[in-house]
């Protein structure tokens, strides 16, 4: 067993506890799915958003999963890395970008989930998630792991979303927290706990094969997302309001497309050093964007126009990233501390 720097003992359980480039340049593109989600009028580029970056995001956490021993001391590390920035983000989005300073919005912010504007929920529920599935992770098998996780997970928030209709209150205000979607964020993780191999083998392996199948899986997602369109059958997934009716949508489509932006992330890493460096930067900085670009964009008056959405609420925020990365208080921001590599004075150019 190693000891991490809590000093509690850990099982490392795959090959994805080191940053992987490929997979940060996955987060980067799918964090510009966030955005182009968020800010665009066509309802139809929206809704294919939707369709899969919040199950990939999660799934790609689901990677960096590994047995803990001390599930308490785990929930305070936690708690520091995704509350604190949460809180901080929260009182910046009150105090500055939200005109509206009355008691009733301060009881919506506590409330947190589907009360608020952005994506505050999916912080808290990622949080309620990952404490849960550490507890499990301790418990049980991984068979076991699939059939209460996955499954049971699964089954239960795709009846939530089935009945939520009928439920007044679980639409709005809802659970507080959104703790319910903790349910399918929980069951999201555990299938990236479960497939991190071969998730890192996707990432990792040189296969013109493999390549030439996610052009074609491509291809068809976008021929069934248009042919679903056109005969009006919903097809978006939104997390936040308890929209996953449907089992296929819920696990095989993201599955699908999960394929795809890894072929091509990894196409980016070997191909674009360039685009790769951008990519990888961008989705090592997810949090700031996440929290700022709809404050952001509600501040300037200007989300009718896409190009300029998107330079407001990924600009701003990584050169906020960029400038609070050499400060030590950059870690409650969600923002990595930046390496100065200082060069060898016996080194050549």
């Amino acid at each position: 067993m190693e000891k991490n720097t809590y000093g509690q003992s850990i099982m490392r359980t795959g090959s994805c506890n080191n940053r992987n480039k490929s997979i940060d340049i996955a987060k980067g593109l799918l964090i510009l799915c966030v955005v182009i989600g968020h800010g665009t009028q066509n309802q139809s580029l929206s809704d294919f958003m939707y369709r899969f970056h919040m199950p990939l995001f999660l799934i790609l956490s689901g990677c960096f999963l590994k047995k803990v021993e001390d599930v308490e001391t785990y929930a305070k590390m936690k708690a520091t890395r995704l509350l604190t920035p949460y809180l901080i983000y929260m009182a910046i989005d009150f105090l500055i970008f939200d005109h509206l300073h009355s008691f009733n919005r301060i009881i919506h912010y506590l409330y947190g989930g589907r009360f608020i504007n952005g994506v505050y929920w999916y912080i808290t529920s990622l949080y309620i998630a990952l404490v849960a599935t550490a507890i499990l992770l301790k418990k049980l098998n991984k068979k076991q792991l699939v059939v209460i996780g996955i499954v049971g997970g699964g089954v239960i928030a795709i009846i939530e979303s089935n009945t939520i209709g009928s439920i007044s209150l679980l639409k709005r205000p809802g659970i507080p927290f959104d703790a319910d979607v903790s349910l399918l964020v929980l069951s999201y993780l555990i299938v990236g706990y479960i497939l991190k191999d071969k998730i890192v083998d996707l990432f990792q392996r040189k296969s013109f094969k493999l390549d030439i199948m996610a052009v074609g899986v491509a291809a068809v997602l976008i021929l069934e997302h248009l042919l679903m369109e056109t005969y009006g059958i919903p097809r978006q997934i939104d997390m936040k309001l308890v929209v996953y009716t449907n089992p296929i949508s819920v696990y095989i489509i993201p599955v699908l497309y999960g394929f795809v932006i890894a072929r091509l992330s990894a196409f980016i890493e070997r191909n674009c050093e360039r685009m790769s460096r951008c990519l990888s930067y961008v989705g090592s900085i997810t949090i700031p964007i996440m929290f700022l670009h709809e404050p952001l964009n509600r501040f300037c008056l200007l989300s009718n126009y896409l190009l300029i959405y998107l330079l407001i609420g990924m600009g701003i925020p990584v050169l906020l990233s960029i400038t609070v990365s050499k400060f030590e208080c950059c870690k409650y921001f969600g923002i990595p501390k930046r390496k100065i590599v200082v060069p060898d004075i016996g080194d050549k150019e």
